[in-house]
């Protein structure tokens, strides 16, 4: 009020604010903020200095996690580039830069690219900082996921274990950046096969996430689908339908019908009725899936063709008893399907 939006320190505590609204979850207003510094910045400083380019690569990580991918990746390309001409290759901001670009590369499942630009920027970080600085970690949690899309799983469970313990040693055990490398390192456990062991650290992280996030934190339902997920690997089926039911309408009702963490959700229940042989269910889930990729990530998102294709093959498999018994269930919503299963909330643990 005193100096006006354009003063550096009114565009320094819009941007402090930003941050905290970015940890809690709460991007729409975040990325809202956000853009006023960027065009404050843009009109006082100019579009290529330093701070400018700063603001606009915040606002490109912000719309990635709000599951704006098309725009997301459209800023950081653009601005990654923009950053590395004016600052340098080396440049700390150039590299955050570099390694958001990376993730959102690895969200269009372009793995390869992902990959290459954080080993690049893990190599630079090695040399320039100790191998436990927060940075490092983020370099090395990004590359261990695009290794765990390759399939080069041993790698990236070595990596994630190094970014999980380097967390919980600086930050704490309840702190949302250790729990969320747990929800990456269950991944991979996952993926290895190591089902019961995956179990034990989502419950517990779900439980310590419930205690300092509350229940509806993004890392604290991404952490309910991965022990859901953990449930189907074991045959569990009845258990990850409910677990995946009841997170997916929360994320739905936080975060609303149009982001990926939805049409995530939405495609890992039609995979679970898939498996129980609910075919008709599984058509349902997926057409929700399908629209929602359209809504937000729109028809040129590698994940359009998928669901798409999974659609196709089972209305060709449906025999005229499932066909009926799609059009039953056709305009049903999540919300009636939790409501008929009677689910219990997953049950809070000691924590660490």
């Amino acid at each position: 009020m005193l100096v006006g939006v354009n003063d550096p320190k009114t565009m320094s505590a819009i941007l402090g604010l930003t941050g905290v609204l970015w940890g809690l979850g709460r991007l729409k207003e975040a990325i809202n903020l956000q853009e006023r510094v960027v065009n404050s910045r843009r009109k006082v400083l100019g579009s290529e200095h330093r701070e400018t380019l700063q603001a606009i690569d915040s606002l490109g990580q912000s719309f990635w996690l709000n599951g704006q991918y098309c725009k997301a990746l459209e800023i950081q390309q653009q601005t990654a580039e923009k950053i590395r001409l004016h600052l340098g290759g080396d440049d700390d901001n150039t590299l955050n830069a570099l390694d958001h670009l990376g993730v959102t590369l690895g969200s269009w499942h372009r793995y390869t690219e992902s990959r290459d630009i954080h080993q690049r920027i893990l190599e630079i970080r090695r040399k320039m900082l100790n191998s436990n600085d927060l940075r490092v970690l983020e370099t090395k949690n990004n590359l261990a996921m695009a290794l765990l899309d390759l399939r080069q799983l041993h790698v990236a469970k070595a990596l994630m274990e190094d970014v999980y313990k380097g967390r919980m040693a600086q930050m704490g055990k309840e702190h949302p950046y250790t729990l969320w490398a747990l929800c990456y390192l269950s991944k991979i456990y996952i993926e290895e096969g190591e089902l019961q062991k995956a179990e034990q650290i989502l419950v517990e992280g779900i439980a310590a996430g419930r205690q300092s996030l509350g229940e509806d934190h993004l890392r604290v339902l991404v952490g309910c689908s991965k022990l859901a997920r953990a449930y189907t690997r074991q045959g569990r089926l009845d258990e990850a339908k409910a677990l995946t039911l009841e997170t997916v309408e929360k994320v739905k009702h936080s975060r609303g019908n149009e982001h990926p963490d939805y049409t995530t959700g939405m495609m890992k229940l039609g995979q679970l009725y898939e498996k129980k042989e609910e075919k008709a269910k599984a058509i349902s889930s997926y057409r929700i899936t399908l629209l929602a990729t359209e809504r937000r990530l729109t028809a040129k998102h590698p994940l359009h063709d998928i669901i798409s294709g999974r659609i196709t093959f089972l209305e060709r498999s449906c025999t005229g008893a499932i066909a009926s018994e799609r059009s039953d269930i056709a305009n049903s919503s999540v919300t009636t399907a939790i409501d008929e299963l009677d689910i219990k909330s997953l049950q809070p643990t000691q924590t660490w």
